[in-house]
């Protein structure tokens, strides 16, 4: 068991999915957080959720290669990272790139092409067309963020109304003033990922918390207080849901 008292790794992973999940053990490992028996266990974890798999698009090479050198042999031969399991992902990433990059295109063209139409005629816009053109710009940016790529996501869900993936992923890239300026924005959610409202405010106050408290070092204070404003507003927001939720405080 680790030496942080009370620490249990599996539970602590449970609470997260997806590549956060993957991440916070990334952190965990580079920052020697866990001891012996839960790295070899975390370094496992990470290298079955990394490797080629050809039924799952699993194109991270770069995380998937420090993983492998950090096992270093230590957990057998079927957890290391071949030059042939490398080259399978490496391929399978400029596949799915070029089919989802020319989604997109065609998307763009035909949503510019029906605003104009639209325009010239002087009729409604069919939104579905714009609404498969901003599915498409969050499928290629969710498919760059889940391969390493943080900046090339970046770009692909610029091009779409503030998400909370393009948060997440602007946070990563430390774009900290993008971020702060988010507060008149609207955000919006993906028929994919739907959340909670309380879970979506929750998050953007999280978000825009740390973009503030990043944006503040070595600058103005005044950043450290609009961070600070945030997350005593967290600490609110959070008592409410408790007790919206199970009614574990008074009202």
């Amino acid at each position: 068991m680790s030496n942080i008292p009370l620490f249990d790794f599996q539970e602590y992973i449970s609470r997260y999915s997806g590549r956060p999940q993957l991440l916070r053990i990334e952190h965990m490992l580079k920052h020697q957080l866990l001891d012996e028996d839960d790295k070899l266990e975390a370094l496992r974890f990470l290298f079955d959720r990394l490797k080629w798999d050809r039924w799952a698009y699993r194109t991270d090479t770069k995380f998937l290669t420090f993983v492998s050198n950090e096992i270093s042999g230590r957990l057998g031969a079927s957890y290391s990272a071949d030059s042939e399991m490398l080259k399978k992902m490496e391929l399978d990433y400029n596949d799915t790139l070029d089919n989802k990059t020319r989604l997109l295109r065609y998307t763009t063209l035909y949503a510019k092409e029906e605003r104009e139409n639209a325009r010239n005629n002087a009729r409604e816009e069919n939104p579905k067309k714009q609404a498969d053109k901003e599915l498409a710009a969050h499928n290629l940016g969710e498919f760059e963020y889940n391969s390493g790529k943080i900046w090339e996501a970046y770009e692909a869900l610029r091009q779409i109304p503030y998400t909370l993936l393009l948060m997440i992923v602007a946070l990563e890239c430390r774009y900290f003033e993008d971020l702060c300026s988010l507060a008149v924005q609207p955000v919006i959610n993906t028929p994919e990922c739907p959340h909670n409202q309380n879970e979506m405010d929750f998050k953007l106050i999280c978000i825009r918390s740390l973009a503030h408290l990043g944006r503040g070092y070595g600058l103005a204070t005044d950043h450290y207080y609009s961070a600070a404003c945030l997350f005593a507003n967290l600490i609110k927001f959070n008592m409410r849901w408790l007790n919206s939720t199970f009614g574990l405080l008074e009202p």
